[in-house]
């Protein structure tokens, strides 16, 4: 009895050191790491590893995108004045001006035949809507590489909002409360012609030996970490363990400390192989295939950050 509670005194100490060791590395990198929504304006710009990305080609995509979306809308250049009638009972509609739809857009840049642009269909709206609001200068005098690795930095920030399992596995999201299964998309069919991001797995990568989850007679392994914002700190993993019970794993909280959802991830030698996305305290993240392999575990939270307390087992599905 005295061993137990040494051991849950001892636990509760480390907890706390990882909570004061997280929080300082959170703060070095919180205004490293782009927001959100300057991510999910930069993850569709195309690019090729082979090829050399460049300034001007980033505006060409950009303007390409503006002409497409200004021709979803109904406005007027400023200076002139326009408006819809309706012929059968006279009713008009005053159109607004270019800048009050689309502000700090150049009008001018867009001008070149923009009908006949829009009707090539280079770019379909949908891309052209993500991607218009992009910050072109930005990118002024950096490398191709550098543009290369702002556009990843990107698609690993975006990629990681929504739930998917990498192409060649099985995942789900199980409510735990109700058994109902919710079958996850392959991350190809989400993000097609992106590559599968990496994870920042400090724990994986630098410090595997003290990771390891102790088994003792059970299959289960729960563990205390800290909920950080995903864009606000990279990731790191918080468990790491061998399959060696059965072939999937799950995932899932048991304590929500400070936030209604979290985001869980698996990752194999900093590879993500799968991701889930919001989270309640009765879903759990589930993946099959997994036997033989040393899967790492990191979690997160879109709402207030905090620390929760997390169960994880590998089993036969």
């Amino acid at each position: 009895m005295k061993n137990r509670f040494l051991s849950i005194v001892m636990s509760f100490i480390i907890a706390l050191s990882i909570i004061g060791s997280a929080s300082v590395y959170a703060d070095e990198n919180m205004e490293k790491n782009m927001t959100l929504e300057e991510a999910r304006n930069i993850a569709y710009i195309d690019i090729k590893s082979t090829d050399e990305v460049t300034l001007q080609d980033i505006k060409e995509q950009v303007l390409e995108a503006r002409k497409i979306v200004a021709n979803t809308k109904s406005w007027v250049a400023d200076g002139y004045s326009g408006c819809i009638i309706n012929t059968k009972t006279g009713e008009k509609r005053e159109l607004p001006t270019f800048s009050s739809v689309f502000p700090d857009w150049d009008l001018s840049s867009l001008s070149n035949n923009i009908e006949l642009e829009n009707n090539k269909k280079n770019m379909m709206l949908e891309k052209a809507k993500k991607i218009v609001d992009v910050d072109i200068d930005s990118f002024e005098g950096l490398s191709s590489n550098d543009i290369k690795e702002k556009v990843l930095e990107a698609r690993k920030i975006v990629a990681n909002t929504k739930s998917w399992v990498a192409d060649g596995y099985s995942g789900c999201i199980i409510n735990t409360k109700t058994g109902e299964k919710k079958e996850l998309p392959t991350f190809s069919s989400v993000f097609p012609d992106w590559d599968l991001p990496s994870s920042s797995d400090n724990i994986e990568l630098e410090n595997k030996e003290n990771s390891l989850m102790s088994r003792h007679d059970t299959i289960y392994k729960i563990k205390y970490t800290e909920l950080n914002h995903p864009t606000n700190v990279n990731t790191y993993s918080f468990a790491y363990f061998l399959v060696d019970k059965g072939d999937s794993v799950l995932t899932r909280a048991l304590e929500l400390y400070t936030s209604e959802t979290y985001n869980v991830g698996y990752s194999i030698n900093g590879q993500s192989i799968g991701h889930g996305t919001y989270l309640g305290l009765y879903d759990a993240f589930a993946m099959d295939g997994l036997s033989g392999e040393h899967i790492s575990v990191r979690a997160s939270t879109y709402d207030s950050e905090g620390a929760a307390l997390f169960q994880m087992e590998d089993y036969t599905n």
